[in-house]
């Protein structure tokens, strides 16, 4: 089971990276919730990028949080409480950081 696990994050981790690098590169940005709602000169504007850049970094952060919480549980099993700790705080960052950059 546990090496099942470490297949399965190592390989959403690829595909977080493979689709933040799309996103920063101004690629995929109909994934982006509301862009299909956005007029073509919306669509153009360097907002849209900024944004499409910003979920990319996010996307990188996840992807190595995920690594590296499969590599600090496996070498110190006793510190999986507080990995579990670092993920929801990042998490929660990350619900904050896109709050506020809404506004």
């Amino acid at each position: 089971m546990v090496v099942f696990t470490t297949i399965l994050t190592f390989v959403l981790s690829l595909l977080f990276v493979v689709l933040g690098i799309f996103l920063v590169r101004g690629k995929f940005l109909e994934l982006i919730v509301g862009y299909k709602k956005l007029s073509e000169k919306e669509k153009k504007s360097a907002q849209v990028r900024k944004i499409g850049k910003v979920a990319g970094i996010f996307l990188f952060v996840v992807a190595f949080l995920m690594v590296a919480s499969v590599v600090i549980v496996q070498v110190f099993p006793a510190a999986k409480p507080v990995v579990l700790i670092v993920l929801f705080a990042s998490m929660l960052v990350g619900i904050v950081a896109l709050f506020f950059m809404k506004q």
